[in-house]
């Protein structure tokens, strides 16, 4: 599977993609056009982008149920969700070849 998005506007190419040949997955990270810092140009390029990943590609990854939502409801199309972040421990574990790094808790360093 080859993934035509790595900024928010890059799925505009997900059509020409497609027609190359390439399966295409496009992650959508959040309405980015809807914050202020964006001129209207800008805004219009984001929202093409949005259109066009989430129409022509083969598969949607989404971060949130909200975004999942958000897809579903503008475009029809179905995504899967896989959230951003990391599961916080509260103890973290030191690998077993790290014994004298400062990264150990036994570590005086």
């Amino acid at each position: 599977i080859s993934g035509a998005s790595r900024r928010a506007h890059w799925p505009i190419v997900t059509p020409l993609a497609r027609l190359f040949g390439l399966r295409v997955v496009v992650t959508h990270h959040g309405p980015d056009y809807d914050r202020e810092k964006w001129s209207t140009a800008a805004k219009t390029i984001l929202k093409t982008g949005e259109r066009m990943g989430m129409v022509f590609s083969h598969a949607r990854i989404v971060i949130s149920q909200v975004i999942r939502n958000l897809v579903k409801q503008k475009y029809g199309k179905d995504s899967d969700i896989i959230p951003n972040g990391v599961k916080i421990q509260t103890r973290w574990k030191t690998p077993a070849r790290w014994p004298n790094s400062a990264w150990h808790p036994a570590s005086t360093s």
